[in-house]
């Protein structure tokens, strides 16, 4: 990616949190966010998750939205446009870590900003 690239490509970011409040966003990448940028401790307190009327962690499932070349400890791995993938982290920065192991609680093998990702759903 030359400079030209990446300054179109950060011009263009939309971090994660300006997702929570889109009405137009499904509902599930929304509800997840919004747990998931939580502060830790709250995410673990018993009383957060009866006002937010939950029992469990919101879990999110996604498509890739487009093939993308990601890199992985020093390799490259190719993930196609029509690969599910379980998002597993919201992370301050913007984006969100997913991999490619549906049945995964934690642990992304990948991050990537939300418009790479598409399908939203809290099924695989």
């Amino acid at each position: 990616m030359n400079v030209e690239e990446f300054e179109k490509h950060l011009a263009s970011f939309r971090h994660c949190d300006t997702y929570i409040r889109d009405k137009l966003q499904p509902m599930p990448l929304r509800k997840f966010l919004f747990f998931k940028r939580l502060p830790a401790y709250l995410q673990y307190e018993e009383s957060t998750k009866r006002r937010l009327r939950i029992d469990k962690d919101p879990v999110l499932f996604a498509t890739m939205a487009k093939d993308v070349e990601a890199y992985n400890d020093g390799r490259c791995h190719a993930l196609k446009a029509v690969t599910r993938v379980r998002v597993v982290m919201a992370s301050r920065m913007g984006d969100l870590g997913v991999t490619e192991d549906l049945k995964a609680v934690n642990g992304y093998s990948h991050r990537f900003h939300v418009e790479y990702l598409t399908d939203f759903s809290e099924t695989p």
